[in-house]
């Protein structure tokens, strides 16, 4: 590993790291204040963890993981879409770009 390759991976942490700053429809539980997005993937990673534990199915848990993990990152740029978006078109529109 090189210096440039160094540099290209703090460069992708350094965007992930926004997440952290784009807040959800979705309160957390205490209610007291909105969810941001690194947090929502964290917590749907590590419930995928416990259920696949409760399943019998054939399931490639490294996939599952990087997808949960990875679900949210559009949302760095485009901020979190409302499932319940009354304007669906635009909606897609937003997810899409």
């Amino acid at each position: 590993m090189d210096s440039r390759d160094v540099n290209r991976l703090m460069s992708v942490l350094v965007e992930l790291d926004k997440l952290k700053g784009v807040l959800r429809q979705t309160y957390v539980l205490a209610g007291q204040r909105r969810e941001n997005s690194a947090e929502h993937s964290w917590h749907t990673a590590t419930t995928l963890i416990m259920l696949i534990e409760l399943t019998e199915m054939e399931i490639d848990r490294s996939r599952l993981l990087e997808m949960a993990l990875v679900h949210d990152i559009c949302e760095i740029d485009h901020g979190d879409t409302s499932i319940y978006a009354r304007d669906q078109a635009g909606k897609h529109k937003q997810e899409s770009a």
